[in-house]
């Protein structure tokens, strides 16, 4: 009986922790209130159809939105949250119409690591080439623990420092008017600074003939990539992780945002979880 009780107790506490003083970002009202940003979109956590199957669980309760996947399944989700993707290109449309330069240089970065930056940034990037006739070049800018190659299954071969060696832009065509530009590991060991290659690298394709760049950046810090990029993007998307990222880092990392002059648009809230089971979603 005591063991019990102390097993209640335990969790009780670590419910107390969890709630009480360790204060989450965990719905768009509450982020709205807090940061005070909009929050352009929610997103809910999603799970492969043959996960679902398997497991009877929830969409939110085990989907990882941009985490390990299994082969085929970074595609699959896309194309499972393709209208989540297409109103942020919609919204985010809406909100730079006024700008006259092409190409529009849009920015997808985090509070931290695994937060589904580079879902989204694909998801986006994908939205946008499918919308009209619009070519679209999608970036990653973090060699150290780029993935936005895996997303599409594309070999990593050619990434910044191939480009602004031939001049010709080796950018693997992912599908019809989208283009990847994926990070490799390699990039790290040139003389260039990272910074350096980017700026070369965006400023070369500001004068190409695309109409939109869609940047997948590092999460913020103070030596973050994200933020040393300031002046070459139009718009900054800041993905939050649903119930994971404390209030007090969102700020922080709205506030160095802020601080470069970066034009943050807003918030978008990923992996939303739903503890309803899937089973009675189905009923519905």
């Amino acid at each position: 009986m005591a063991a019990a009780f102390g097993l209640v107790l335990g969790l009780g506490l670590a419910f107390l922790q969890e709630e009480v003083f360790r204060k989450t970002l965990k719905n768009a009202l509450q982020t709205e209130g807090l940061l005070g940003l909009p929050v352009i979109l929610t997103i809910p956590m999603w799970l492969p159809a043959a996960g679902r199957r398997r497991t009877g669980k929830s969409e939110a309760a085990s989907s990882p939105n941009g985490g390990v996947m299994p082969r085929g399944a970074s595609r699959e989700l896309l194309e499972g949250l393709k209208e989540y993707f297409e109103t942020l290109r919609d919204r985010l449309s809406t909100t730079t119409n006024h700008l006259e330069q092409w190409p529009r240089v849009l920015g997808v970065t985090s509070c931290t690591p695994g937060g589904g930056s580079t879902t989204i940034a694909a998801g986006l990037a994908l939205a946008l080439a499918r919308s009209s006739k619009d070519r679209v070049l999608l970036m990653d800018l973090d060699p150290a623990h780029g993935s936005a190659h895996r997303v599409f299954g594309v070999n990593p071969s050619s990434g910044l420092v191939d480009i602004l060696a031939d001049g010709q832009g080796n950018k693997a065509l992912v599908e019809r008017n989208l283009y990847l530009v994926p990070a490799t590991p390699e990039e790290t060991s040139t003389s260039l600074s990272v910074t350096e290659r980017v700026r070369g690298m965006v400023e070369k394709m500001v004068q190409s003939n695309y109409d939109f760049i869609v940047l997948d950046m590092p999460p913020v810090s103070d030596i973050s990539l994200a933020l040393r990029t300031a002046g070459m993007i139009d718009a900054v998307v800041l993905v939050v992780e649903n119930e994971k990222v404390d209030v007090e880092l969102a700020r922080r990392t709205r506030d160095l945002l802020l601080r470069e002059k970066i034009k943050l648009m807003g918030v978008v809230l990923n992996k939303r979880r739903s503890y309803v089971p899937h089973w009675l979603h189905q009923m519905t």
